[in-house]
């Protein structure tokens, strides 16, 4: 660009200042150009299955487990979720045996749709 076209664009546009680096980086952060698709592949990825009833065998071993959960546990919980079994590692906020529901860090599981419990720190 000559001196005269470069005076010309000033004149019109200001005279051009670099953009702050930490700004300068937000232009070329990633995005996600199909929003949700993941998600859709993760579900896809699930396998269907009905929720299966615990046998007294499983549901007795269910509440012995219960029983040494408090609140800061680490626990290995495998429950129903819409269509298939979830396998989650969390700390637990607090276990609610009038609503009957687990409440883990994350977020809520009814403990009629647990399958599986272990301590991942043990009981004491």
């Amino acid at each position: 660009m000559d001196s005269r076209m470069q005076h010309a664009f000033e004149q019109r546009h200001g005279k051009h200042t670099p953009a702050d680096p930490a700004l300068r980086g937000k232009l070329f952060k990633p995005f996600a150009a199909l929003k949700g698709y993941y998600d859709i592949i993760d579900r896809r990825s699930r396998v269907v299955c009905p929720q299966a009833p615990l046998t007294d065998e499983e549901e007795r071993a269910l509440n012995q487990q219960l029983a040494c959960v408090s609140k800061g546990s680490l626990v290995s919980v495998t429950y129903y979720e819409e269509d298939g079994y979830v396998t989650e590692v969390a700390a637990v906020r607090q276990l609610d045996t009038t609503f009957r529901v687990l409440h883990l860090v994350s977020h809520d599981v009814p403990l009629d749709s647990v399958r599986e419990l272990h301590l991942v720190t043990e009981c004491a």
